[in-house]
């Protein structure tokens, strides 16, 4: 039904377009294209020209990129420390979280296990800190850490300590324990 319409309005359409137009009209359209031609042309240049300003001002952004980029891997000297960001030596700059973590105490080994955990388990490194995971990383260290600093002996300089010697001490000769008793009682 629609199309039967859609049909009889595209003839109507049709049969009306050639009925009104004088030749004074074609004369106006065609000095319109003429002018639109000129137009067309100008409009070609301007936009070949902003093209051409377009593509310099690219080149100096790339330019300046560059200038930047090279400035940031030049090493600072001890005068040109940032200490409001921390820089690492892979040239990365130091997220949030892991300042958080540094501001909790942990060392550079934890919060980069920290980071990989959270990579494992796809979460954020906060998160990662209070896993299990790493809870239980972290006491092996510490307890492997303790253990160590205890089994730690003493310095091939230092005094060999020899037992104190009393009236109850086992293996001692007989004038050894008699002239013990005699200190012990003050004669």
């Amino acid at each position: 039904m629609e199309n039967e319409e859609k049909e009889i309005l595209d003839s109507e359409t049709q049969d009306n377009v050639g009925d009104d137009v004088t030749t004074k009209e074609v004369e106006e359209t065609s000095s319109e294209t003429e002018e639109s031609t000129g137009g067309l042309e100008k409009a070609t240049k301007v936009a070949e020209d902003q093209k051409r300003r377009a593509e310099k001002a690219e080149a100096k952004l790339k330019e300046l990129k560059a200038q930047l980029n090279d400035e940031k891997t030049e090493p600072k000297t001890e005068g040109q420390k940032d200490d409001a960001t921390q820089v690492k030596s892979t040239g990365d700059s130091l997220s949030k979280e892991e300042a958080i973590l540094y501001s909790r105490g942990l060392s550079e080994d934890e919060v980069e296990k920290i980071k990989s955990i959270a990579k494992l388990e796809e979460s954020n490194p906060l998160a990662a800190a209070e896993s299990d995971y790493f809870t239980i990383w972290k006491d092996k260290k510490d307890k492997a850490k303790e253990t160590q600093e205890t089994q730690l002996g003493a310095s091939r300089g230092s005094a060999k300590v020899t037992p104190k010697k009393d009236i109850g001490t086992p293996g001692i000769s007989s004038d050894e324990h008699r002239n013990l008793w005699k200190k012990q009682m003050g004669r």
